[in-house]
């Protein structure tokens, strides 16, 4: 019963550091998605003013920074789908995780409802041959 009891405190600490590694992949891919967010409000409002940039068209700042926006939006791009494919991975193993914790969790407790039953069944004998023997003591 110890060990059923040990291998299912060993199994949660196991599942909470899955966990533990799954938030903090979603951590990054928050962190990812709000920069994506941010560079994309930023061209919009470039193209927005893009009337009145006459000036960086005519040095070729405006085709700099649209260069320079879309190489950080692909490199963004990319760390997001390794995150994501990392985050999947992750998320396998949380969910395995916890299927063995449900389970050592099952075992721990049918244990200890056997032991419960067993103890039961002999202080039930242990009485029956107690009332024996006082019934034949008579």
């Amino acid at each position: 019963m110890a060990n059923l009891s040990d291998l299912h405190q060993l199994t949660r600490v196991h599942y909470e550091r899955a966990q533990q590694s799954l938030k903090s992949l979603a951590q990054q891919e928050a962190l990812i998605r709000a920069e994506l967010q941010r560079l994309s409000e930023q061209e919009r409002a470039a193209n927005a003013n893009a009337p009145d940039n006459a000036s960086m068209r005519a040095i070729g700042a405006d085709v700099i920074w649209l260069g320079w926006v879309g190489r950080s939006k692909a490199q963004l791009n990319i760390a997001l789908a390794q995150i994501l494919a990392q985050k999947e991975h992750h998320l396998a193993r949380v969910r395995t995780a916890y299927g063995k914790v449900l389970v050592t969790r099952q075992l721990a407790e049918n244990a200890a409802r056997d032991r419960s039953h067993a103890r039961s069944k002999a202080q039930l004998e242990t009485a029956q041959e107690t009332a024996l023997w006082r019934s034949l003591e008579k």
